[in-house]
């Protein structure tokens, strides 16, 4: 039977003292990019392109060697579906040669593929999970990206859906959160141990850290 271990305890040597650095330094909006300051486009200094996360973290020349079953799905919520004429005009001006071919939306629990002009289609939104979409298939390009839409479901239904299904992603990327208090610690016990599922099935799950950082929400 195979059980996951709360807490595991690596090797550490001789502790030493944490020095204190220089705030103005971590400010600085050059610390982050120096690593692409000699690769990226000076422009990238004021917008964030795919290809300038690509020279940040050195993946520009990387090729997927299994791209035809590589999956790496994106979760979306509250009716933003990403839609496939933005992703496709996103792609073709800063990402050229990469399409939404390989891309496809799957709908559960009250979520919807809506694309624009089409019946019903008044209530569907695009603004995170087109984002999203874009930024992902950017990255991942020529791997598939599918898209799960699960409307306003609460987090312990969609996560019991996905492990309900045969085939899952080796990857899932979630930008959308709540903020912890909204859960009870059974509740979060519930939904950790859910996610450890997912990783005992070779899931690898990407949470975004929410817009103010780890441990800080909107005062709304």
């Amino acid at each position: 039977m195979l059980s996951i271990q709360r807490l595991i305890n690596f090797p550490v040597g001789p502790k030493r003292a944490l020095r204190a650095t220089d705030s103005a330094f971590l400010n600085n909006p050059h610390f982050i990019s120096k690593r692409a300051r000699d690769d990226a486009d000076p422009s990238c200094n004021d917008t964030i392109t795919p290809q300038y996360l690509a020279d940040l973290y050195r993946y520009s020349d990387y090729t997927p060697l299994f791209a035809p079953s590589n999956k790496l799905g994106v979760l979306g919520f509250n009716h933003q579906v990403a839609q496939k004429s933005d992703v496709a005009a996103f792609l073709a001006e800063y990402a050229p040669g990469k399409t939404d071919e390989t891309s496809r939306c799957i709908v559960a629990l009250g979520g919807t593929c809506l694309q624009r002009g089409k019946p019903g289609s008044e209530i569907v939104k695009s603004y995170e999970t087109n984002l999203d979409v874009e930024y992902a298939m950017s990255a991942s390009y020529p791997s598939n990206t599918i898209l799960y839409q699960f409307g306003g479901a609460l987090e312990i239904n969609w996560l019991n859906w996905l492990l309900a299904q045969n085939d899952l992603p080796q990857t899932l990327s979630i930008s959308f959160g709540i903020s912890e208090k909204a859960y009870s610690k059974r509740e979060a016990k519930k939904l950790c141990n859910r996610y450890a599922q997912l990783g005992t099935r070779g899931v690898s799950v990407l949470v975004a850290s929410g817009d103010d950082g780890v441990g800080l929400e909107d005062d709304e």
